[in-house]
């Protein structure tokens, strides 16, 4: 037993205990255990209490973790806060009737706490018994107040079945059913059951949010289904255990949980959205009853199966390569199936902070991660080979990257401007690493000075220079006229650019088998048709854009240099038999080519054969081919290639007329993006998905339906038959892109989608209306009055968007569909015809407020005028839509300040008769504005209005202003007349500055006074009719050198003159 020295007892208050005793009796006459008395004694087991004791402190037990009994006499009437926090080990508390207040806290994360009777008490406050895990059987006042239940006072008691309210004693078989607005249990009960799951918002069985993050969670049968984006980005989350009950997970309830690595399902006949667990990078595995199955490979069930391929949503992968990564995480574990991350994977991500690899990465090809501005970290496996061109490029936040010693290549500008990436330690020695692979990454400035000095040596000691007989010298005979044919048989070497551009060659003929050519030294031949040669070697670009060669033969020849047919429009016929391999843009833009003999073609470098619009089929075998080898090839249909051919990146991208592939000897016909993805039935082989893979790569994909963008340059292009939706912008501004296949799933058209195309330009001239798939898409050649056909089931947001040449819309039926902002700024429509007959005219922009229109015809009339919005006065405050030729619909009463200020594309406007205020600068520097019209309600004109405007001629103002701001037309120096108002009364400052083409002006005589320079520079001006009464300030016609001012009397110019 502990002396009483052990005890710091003051006015029967127990202060601190000092002793070391696992087991402590309170002396007889201690009224209260003091705040902190006994906080933090870990090793106290058990505690008697006197019966004197009416209050337990703040804190007086708190961290006792092993205290396991502790006797509460009858007397106690207060329990402080944190009283017993964090005690593990009670199991049972049997509080007195006179215990009357418990403090917040008191009991928090007493989690071996079973029984506890408390039934004195008629309020618990905030979070008494939160996280009490193990709690069974509670005893409380059948009139507690439960109106504060929501704070956290029973949190996490999950197992709790017996409650007792008063003596009256209740069994709870399932909480979450208790909680129900139709449970039988009294009010209190369901308000605690409500409690219990405070941090888990269910309604009616649907788990709707899970407020806290949790590592392991396990959850309450009772629960129905996980609601939307329930566990959205509970990122702590390791495991989650669901109950049987749960018959339903909703999209994207666990969104995000990136840590999230294993999950326990009760039954195999679960539903779940197809974006369910889409972001849960690292989900291994999937426990369904009994079994267990790994996501590391596609499982045998089927429940598993559809789980991997959500935790995959974000991947697009195509055999082994890593095509597209279609989230916004932060962290990101590339899956383990991924060999190669494919061009432009992660370009321009900039939520990406941190990648790790799986181990059987080998490669990151060009641009993977260029521009993920906020990437800092990535892992790589030890067996990792190749960085391509510009993967890390501008990633200027990069820190860490641990490159294997073992790499081989690393690509040009590979981390350009990676501005704090350290030096690799260990350095790759080993490694083909580019002299600009780290271009201005500021660590490794003396390390680039090394390799570009090792290039230059390199290239010094491979170059040879030759002179005398047989050599023909560089620029020789460049842009020479009047030769026809070459025969230069017999010749060494041909220096570079010796007939470069010669005008009038035709053909060349070299038989010189130890001949060497120098890079572009027959290029830009404009006439050049036929070439033989015998030649040992070719330069670089030696027959580059000779756009009229038709035909080549080579002898001699097995590797050819970049670039060597490039822009060779005409060619369609070459022979090389000894040819085996072939460097970058080697025959980009042969659009005429139509077959080339691939066999014994081991290597096709990069963008080899981009643009080579008329080859309809390639045969590969042994053949490496590089980045974009066959790029955007408008006619190709038909690949072939064997087990041994090597594909690079995209190397297909872009020729999506490819439709059948030919592997082993094995006929693959295709025409859906899902082809080319990883997925369970799919029936390609890996190799044969690879390539539609990279066909399809060229576009931006989502959701397995939704096209977002298009990336290449092709002149034709197919649509993927399982394609529902064309975003906006899709293909605007590819101006080359003349056919496109829009297969009829497609529904849905964004705005803008094909603007600016050839395809569409020629769709325009077939037809004032473009119809694709009973959808009209747009209408801007449309004139008058126009008459949607029977055929159209809708029309296309945007279609009809800025065209200000119609002006009465007829509607075939009822139930047609339009889309929101169809006809957006079609600012004369200002009639539309329903289906029945009955007319709807928009005569005035108050219409809109005071007309009773159907839905419909109101809503297209709103969009009409949408460009001009107007306050609750009618006056103009802001103007959108950059239509040049702009008209005022009725009951516009003024411009207001600035509206088209610095508006370059406003050419002419024609104003409103309602319209009788011009606001300061509101035309301000709208250097392209040349008319006014419709100004003869105008009374008055703000300053700098017009200023500026330099190509404004006329504005045909009336009688009716009377007040003009300074400098209101200022520097209109293409302005050629103007009328000044008789109701004016002042000519303010500067208000004709430098109007250089006025010549004639009348100012009547309502005019008092013409102010400072008003016509100052107006250099054509040549006479002036001014009132003898007007006073003239002595400068208003200051450096106009041609001017008569002609003064009259009497109220009209032509009176009295002097």
């Amino acid at each position: 037993m502990p002396s009483c020295e052990e005890f710091e007892i003051e006015n029967g208050i127990l202060k601190a205990y000092k002793g070391t005793a696992n087991e402590v009796t309170v002396p007889e006459g201690v009224t209260e255990i003091g705040d902190d008395a006994f906080k933090g004694r870990a090793h106290l087991l058990k505690v008697k209490l006197p019966e004197s004791i009416k209050r337990i402190g703040d804190r007086a037990f708190k961290g006792c973790r092993q205290l396991n009994e502790v006797n509460f006499p009858e007397g106690l009437a207060e329990v402080g806060e944190y009283a017993f926090h964090r005690c593990h080990c009670m199991e049972e508390m049997i509080f007195p009737d006179s215990l009357k207040s418990v403090g917040s806290y008191a009991f928090l994360y007493c989690d071996g706490v079973r029984k506890v009777v408390m039934e004195g008490p008629e309020s618990i406050k905030r979070a008494v018994f939160s996280h009490n895990l193990s709690l069974r059987e509670l005893y409380i006042n059948e009139n507690v107040d439960f109106s504060n239940f929501s704070d956290e006072v029973f949190e996490g008691c999950v197992n709790l079945s017996k409650i007792s309210l008063s003596g009256k004693e209740y069994e709870i078989a399932n909480l979450i059913d208790a909680m129900n607005s139709h449970s039988k249990y009294p009010e209190v009960i369901r308000a605690i059951a409500k409690s219990v799951y405070h941090s888990l918002q269910i309604e009616e069985g649907v788990l709707v949010s899970f407020n806290v993050n949790l590592k392991k969670v396990s959850l309450p049968e009772g629960i129905t289904a996980i609601g939307k984006s329930c566990f959205f980005d509970k990122k702590g989350i390791i495991s989650i255990e669901f109950p049987e009950s749960l018959r339903e997970i909703r999209a994207n309830a666990f969104l995000n949980c990136i840590s999230l690595e294993e999950v326990f399902i009760k039954r195999g006949d679960l539903i779940t959205d197809d974006k369910a667990f889409r972001g849960c990078c690292n989900l291994k595995k999937v426990h369904i009853g009994e079994e267990e199955y790994s996501l590391e490979e596609e499982p045998s069930n089927e429940l598993a199966s559809r789980i991997r391929d959500q935790v995959l949503g974000d991947f697009y992968i195509s055999g082994k390569v890593l095509v597209r990564y279609l989230g916004d995480e932060e962290q990101v574990r590339i899956p383990k199936e991924v060999e190669v991350i494919g061009e432009r994977c992660f370009f321009g991500n900039e939520r990406l902070k941190a990648v790790t690899c799986p181990g059987n990465l080998r490669e990151i090809r060009e641009h993977a991660f260029e521009g993920c501005l906020t990437l800092q970290n990535v892992v790589l496996p030890a067996s990792f080979k190749r960085i391509e061109r510009e993967a890390f490029a501008e990633c200027k936040k990069l820190l860490k990257i641990n490159i294997p010693e073992g790499i081989e290549f690393i690509g040009e500008y590979a981390f350009r401007r990676c501005f704090v990436l350290p030096a690799f330690d260990p350095w790759p020695v080993n490694a083909e690493i580019h002299p600009y692979a780290f271009y201005r990454a500021g660590n490794f400035a003396e390390i680039e000075a090394g390799l570009k000095e090792k290039s230059r040596l390199s290239f010094e000691e491979g170059t040879v220079i030759e002179s005398g007989a047989g050599f023909i010298a560089p620029y020789s005979s460049a842009n020479k006229e009047g030769i026809k044919t070459l025969d230069l048989s017999g010749v060494k070497r041909i220096g570079k650019y010796a007939y470069a551009g010669c005008p009038d060659l035709e053909e060349i003929v070299i038989d010189s088998p130890n001949c060497i050519i120098e890079s572009k030294a027959f290029s830009n031949c404009p006439k050049l048709k036929k070439v033989s040669l015998h030649v040992k070697e070719l330069g670089v670009g030696i027959f580059a854009y000779c756009r009229k060669l038709e035909e080549v033969h080579l002898s001699g020849i097995e590797s050819l240099p970049a670039e060597s047919f490039t822009g060779c429009f005409m060619l369609s016929t070459f022979e090389a038999k000894e040819l085996s391999g072939m460097e970058a843009r080697c025959f980009d833009e042969c659009v005429n080519l139509q077959s080339f003999d691939f066999t014994g073609i081991k290597y096709i470098g990069d963008r080899a054969f981009e643009r080579c619009d008329s080859l309809k089929k390639v045969s590969l075998d042994d053949t490496v081919c590089g980045y974009h080898a066959f790029a955007d090839l408008s006619s190709l249909e038909t690949v072939e290639i064997t087990s041994k051919t090597v594909l690079k990146s995209c190397v297909f991208i872009g020729s999506t007329q490819i439709n059948t592939i030919v592997y082993g000897g094995v006929r693959y016909e295709f025409d859906k993006f899902s082809d080319g993805l990883n997925h369970a039935g799919n029936i390609y082989p890996e190799a044969v998905r690879e390539v539609i893979s990279s066909i399809y790569s060229c576009y931006d994909i989502r959701d397995g339906k939704r096209l977002l963008g298009y990336s290449q340059d092709a002149v034709r292009v197919t649509i993927p038959s399982d394609i529902e939706e064309i975003g906006a912008d899709v293909f605007r501004d590819h101006i080359r892109l003349k056919e496109i296949s829009v297969p009829e799933s497609v529904n849905v058209f964004g705005s803008h989608a094909f603007s600016q195309t050839a395809w569409l330009d020629d769709k325009r001239a077939e037809s004032e209306m473009v119809i694709v798939n009973g959808i009209l898409i747009d209408g801007a050649g449309c004139k008058g009055k126009v008459t949607i056909p029977a055929s159209v089931k809708k029309i296309a947001g945007w279609c009809f968007a800025g065209n200000v040449d119609i002006t009465h819309l007829v509607l075939p039926y009822e139930k047609l569909a339009i889309e929101a902002l169809s006809f957006r700024n079609c600012i004369n429509l200002k009639k539309i015809t329903d289906h029945t007959g009955k007319e709807y005219e928009l005569r005035n922009v108050s219409d809109l407020k005071n007309e009773d229109y159907p839905e419909l015809v109101k809503r297209i009339f709103s969009e009409c005028i949408n460009c001009f919005k107007l306050d609750d006065n009618n006056n103009l405050v802001e103007s959108t839509g950059n239509i040049i030729n702009l008209n005022f619909p009725a009951g516009i009463k003024s411009v207001g300040d600035d509206v088209y200020k610095d508006c370059h594309l406003l050419e002419s406007i024609v104003l409103s008769d309602d319209t009788e205020v011009i606001g300061k600068s509101a035309f301000e520097n709208s250097k392209w504005l040349k008319t006014v019209k419709g100004a003869s309600a105008v009374k008055s004109i703000g300053s700098l209005a017009f200023s500026g405007c330099q190509s404004l001629e006329s504005i045909d103002l009336s009688d009716a202003v009377t007040e003009m701001g300074s400098r209101c037309f200022e520097h209109c120096s293409n302005l050629k007349e103007i009328k000044i108002s008789e109701g004016l009364e002042k000519i303010p400052e500067r208000a004709f500055f430098r109007c250089k083409s006025l010549k004639k002006i009348t100012v009547p005589a309502s005019v008092k006074v013409i102010e400072a320079e008003s016509f100052a520079f107006c250099d054509g001006l040549e006479e002036v009719y001014v009132s003898d009464k007007t006073q003239v300030t002595d400068n208003a016609f200051a450096w106009c050198d041609n001017i008569s001012i002609i003064r009259y009397t009497g109220d009209k110019a032509g009176g009295m003159t002097q």
